[in-house]
């Protein structure tokens, strides 16, 4: 399996890393592997958003104070559509379990 757009980032539990399928414009299942360190071993992949990573790809991921954000790439598309392209972000929810992305429509940053 191809993937590409890898995002790496030390949580409270893990170290993370979100990637996605190679699918050209086309957004598809977000998916992540955890390592307790960075040099470590690195579990399989698990999925985490929905089937399209609404609509994303991960470009990047925060930790703002001890609070986890992914920020992805919301393609236009190629072309002219290219120039409408824009950024979403979403928080993320570490457990010792895994990470889950949370959606929403707004969000507001203290």
């Amino acid at each position: 399996e191809y993937r590409e757009a890898p995002a790496v980032i030390k949580g409270k539990y893990h170290y993370y890393m979100i990637s996605s399928f190679c699918t050209g414009w086309a957004p598809n299942q977000g998916k992540y592997a955890w390592a307790d360190s960075i040099e470590g071993r690195w579990s399989s992949l698990k999925e985490i958003g929905d089937e399209t990573t609404y609509d994303s790809q991960a470009a990047f991921l925060l930790n703002v104070n001890g609070k986890l954000l992914y920020v992805g790439d919301r393609w236009g598309g190629n072309g002219d559509k290219y120039f409408e392209s824009g950024y979403v972000v979403y928080p993320l929810k570490e457990t010792e379990d895994g990470l889950e992305m949370i959606y929403q429509d707004t969000a507001e940053f203290e």
